[in-house]
C-alpha cells in the first residue's frame, strides 16, 4: 500500500486527480484518470499526446474523473490513455473549462 503526503490531497480530502482527454488520430475519444502524478510530467505527456489537461475540482468533474481508466504516464512523457465512451467524453467537455 503506498502512502500519500497531505500534500496530494485537495480542499476535498480527495486524492490529486488530474484528468488526461481528447481524440486520437481517428477521432475516437481517449481520457484517463492519474492520481499524485508531478504537475510538469503532466503538462509534458498532454503535449506530447495532444490531449487536454483537467484538474477537476468541482463535484461533477470529480465523479466524471472518478468514471475514467487510470493512464500511465513514462518519465519520458509518453503515455497510455485508453478509449472511452462518447457520452462521458461529450460530459469531460461540457465540464472543461477550455470548452466553455
Amino acid at each position: 500500500m503506498t502512502r500519500q503526503t497531505s500534500d496530494s490531497k485537495n480542499r476535498d480530502g480527495d486524492t490529486n486527480i488530474t484528468v488526461l482527454f481528447g481524440t486520437d488520430e481517428h477521432g475516437k475519444p481517449r481520457a484517463a484518470y492519474f492520481e499524485a502524478v508531478d504537475s510538469e510530467l503532466m503538462t509534458r505527456a498532454a503535449a506530447a499526446m495532444k490531449l487536454q489537461l483537467l484538474q477537476p475540482v468541482t463535484a461533477t468533474q470529480l465523479e466524471l474523473a472518478k468514471q475514467l481508466p487510470v493512464g500511465r504516464i513514462h518519465a519520458n512523457g509518453t503515455g497510455f490513455v485508453p478509449p472511452i465512451r462518447p457520452d462521458l467524453y461529450s460530459a469531460l467537455q461540457l465540464t472543461s473549462p477550455s470548452y466553455s
